[in-house]
């Protein structure tokens, strides 16, 4: 919330040239969440045309945006929901 879009590609795309050289990387981090979670897989989608790693942080507080603070039927639909989606992609 409250960043420009175009702002943070354009620094990522300079990130991205500066360690373009060998012996360094970059990567992305994504904060799964229950708010979230539907965007997780066109992020990854995203990342693997960038050829960028993607590190997957686990929420934990506050409970109410914690996936580990799901009931089970909801972790079920997120679960299924994510499935659904890699087939897509996959196949």
């Amino acid at each position: 919330l409250g960043v420009r879009h175009e702002e943070v590609l354009a620094n990522l795309d300079r990130v991205r040239a500066v360690t373009s050289v060998p012996g360094s990387g970059c990567s992305v981090s994504f904060c799964l969440m229950r708010t979230n979670w539907r965007e997780f897989g066109e992020m990854l989608a995203w990342a693997d045309q960038l050829d960028l790693d993607v590190f997957v942080n686990s929420v934990t507080h506050p409970p109410h945006l914690s996936l580990s603070h799901c009931t089970r039927a909801e972790l079920s639909e997120i679960l299924a929901s994510l499935l659904q989606r890699l087939r897509r992609e996959v196949l």
